[in-house]
């Protein structure tokens, strides 16, 4: 009978020193939509990290205008809009080598 194979202290199974952390990808998005009856809107953001991973920040903005009517119980209907707009940032630093992280956010509706 062959001995079942057996793991050594290896990469795979001891966990990987705090210098060995990934840094994920950056981030673009970018959307935009309409309809027929004038409805509108759209948005980009970003979402990035620093080669050292010690830096991540966010930064988006959209406005969006939407054509809406309302029937409430009658056979005619009433339309309305609805407008809004966003902006938000966020920037976050690592402290030390830690899992720890200072934050200033910042998220405004005008």
């Amino acid at each position: 009978m062959a001995a079942a194979p057996r793991c050594s202290s290896s990469a795979a199974t001891r966990p990987r020193a705090r210098t060995d952390r990934l840094t994920p990808p950056d981030i673009t998005a970018v959307a935009a939509f309409g309809t027929e009856n004038g409805t509108k809107g759209g948005a980009v953001g970003h979402l990035g990290f620093t080669a050292d991973g010690r830096w991540r920040y966010v930064a988006g903005v959209g406005k969006a205008s939407f054509n809406l009517t309302w029937y409430g119980g009658t056979g005619d209907g009433v339309p309305f809009n609805l407008d809004g707009a966003f902006a938000v940032a966020d920037v976050r630093r690592r402290l030390g080598e830690s899992e720890w992280w200072a934050a200033c956010a910042m998220s405004d509706r005008p």
